[in-house]
């Protein structure tokens, strides 16, 4: 249960670094608000094929999601 709060607020800090709500990530994503707060909270974790979508809809790589590995070379 830990991973999945390290990630959630991973997720979340990466939403709020880039000004989004969570109804505006749920609109862009296609998907409940209601599954963004689970996403964030730990509850639930987000499927492989919209974790992709995540990590895109918030530019950030997706072993920053993971394991919280940022990749200097892609950050400059």
């Amino acid at each position: 249960m830990t991973g999945m709060i390290a990630i959630g607020e991973r997720i979340e800090a990466q939403r709020l670094a880039r000004g989004k709500s969570r109804q505006q990530l749920a609109d862009m994503l296609q998907v409940k608000y209601e599954t963004i707060r689970r996403w964030e909270q730990g509850g639930a974790m987000p499927r492989p094929n919209r974790f992709l979508e995540l990590c895109e809809a918030l530019a950030c790589d997706e072993r920053y999601l993971v394991l919280g590995i940022i990749d200097k070379k892609a950050n400059g």
